[in-house]
């Protein structure tokens, strides 16, 4: 199961008291996950990651398996699917990286495509209506 919404555990938008209640329409990440999902070069050992910085400016590289593990543990905040259509995603960069709070500098992680469609159909992330 994914990592709960970071956003719903301190603000009140989801009904806590019910454990299979749809936390929100997002759909967090766990490190494990993450690691199942990136696109990996096999070639030299490395995932390549855009930041998106909040004036506009997109700056892409590969990164190391060590650089990417500290990212992925030790600073995100949040990690999640990207928008299906959302820039991102028409890149092939799946999984959205928040590293502070006012969500600047958003890394954005190459992902194997098919992993992480088959990887949402197990979750039916539209919220509710009632």
């Amino acid at each position: 199961m994914p990592a709960k919404c970071h956003w719903c555990e301190t603000n009140t938008h989801s009904d806590h008291d019910k454990e299979d209640y749809p936390v929100c329409s997002r759909l967090f990440l766990t490190p494990e996950e993450v690691y199942k999902l990136v696109e990996y070069n096999k070639d030299d050992d490395t995932v390549h990651v855009f930041i998106a910085n909040g004036m506009g400016i997109i700056i892409g590289a590969d990164w190391g398996f060590h650089e990417f593990k500290n990212l992925i543990e030790k600073e995100a905040i949040t990690i999640e699917v990207a928008n299906r259509e959302g820039v991102a995603r028409s890149m092939k960069h799946g999984i959205a990286v928040t590293i502070n709070n006012n969500q600047q500098d958003n890394h954005f992680i190459a992902t194997n495509e098919d992993a992480l469609r088959a990887f949402e159909e197990l979750y039916d992330t539209t919220p509710s209506v009632n």
